[in-house]
């Protein structure tokens, strides 16, 4: 008789772990492999030289933004009431 408790079962953890950390360790050293061999070949760095349409850049050490806006009272420019409701043309 098959058990259906499947907690029961417990499958070994050693195969995948190593797996796991045999392909983190070959990425990691891939890493690392790839930045000594590009570390001679530098080129200009970012902004330095420049030529045809390229467009230099430097760093600032703050960003100016607007000032805040005030905020005004309105003033209508006629002094009559506006009326509630529209009166209706006659001759309709």
């Amino acid at each position: 008789m098959q058990s259906t408790e499947i907690f029961l079962e417990h499958s070994g953890l050693g195969r995948p772990v190593a797996w796991s950390l045999g392909l983190h360790l070959a990425f990691t050293g891939f890493v690392i492999l790839f930045g000594v061999i590009l570390s001679g070949r530098r080129g200009n760095p970012w902004g330095a030289g420049g030529g045809g349409e390229a467009i230099g850049v430097s760093l600032v050490s703050n960003i100016p933004l607007p000032a805040s806006q005030v905020i005004t009272r309105r003033r209508l420019s006629r002094k009559k009431k506006p009326t509630r409701y529209p009166t209706a043309k006659a001759g309709r």
